[in-house]
């Protein structure tokens, strides 16, 4: 194999998975509150414009 190309799928796959295996991130944040955090809760913000006066 003197003479071969390397596709971008032979060096992805192996480089995404020792990313995966180096992750820290995850294990650092704090998941207690995971389960308030729902579909649909929060998808609104209401929010009340302030008054504008102008004078005459």
């Amino acid at each position: 194999m003197a003479n071969s190309f390397i596709s971008v799928k032979d060096i992805a796959r192996p480089a995404l998975i020792r990313l995966i295996e180096n992750l820290v991130f995850p294990n650092l944040i704090y998941k207690d509150y995971s389960n308030q955090f729902v579909n649909g809760k929060g998808a609104k913000v209401q929010v009340k414009k302030p008054v504008v006066l102008t004078a005459q």
